[in-house]
């Protein structure tokens, strides 16, 4: 039985990291506002497919397999941090 399954995110805006400077927790963020830079926008495509197999090679056996494939693209606008581009800083190719 083959599947296949695609979602596909566009101008979405991508949150600041709030990271705290000691062993304590940041303030309370609220909710439900972007305090983010307005160039952070966030674009994602990703897709599942594959095959499902099941095969009766004799009354007492059953084998059952599968193919997956699974892709993942996700693209943060242009992140700069003292001049230098980071874009793809923590992409591996």
């Amino acid at each position: 039985m083959p599947f296949y399954s695609r979602s596909e995110v566009r101008g979405d805006e991508a949150g600041p990291l709030y990271i705290p400077a000691g062993a304590y927790l940041p303030p309370r963020v609220p909710q439900r506002r972007y305090d983010g830079p307005g160039r952070a926008d966030y674009h994602s495509v990703a897709a599942l497919k594959g095959l499902l197999l099941s095969v009766a090679p004799g009354a007492d056996w059953l084998v059952r397999g599968g193919l997956f494939r699974s892709l993942y693209d996700d693209t943060i606008g242009t992140l700069t941090l003292r001049g230098r581009n980071l874009t793809n800083a923590f992409y591996a190719d």
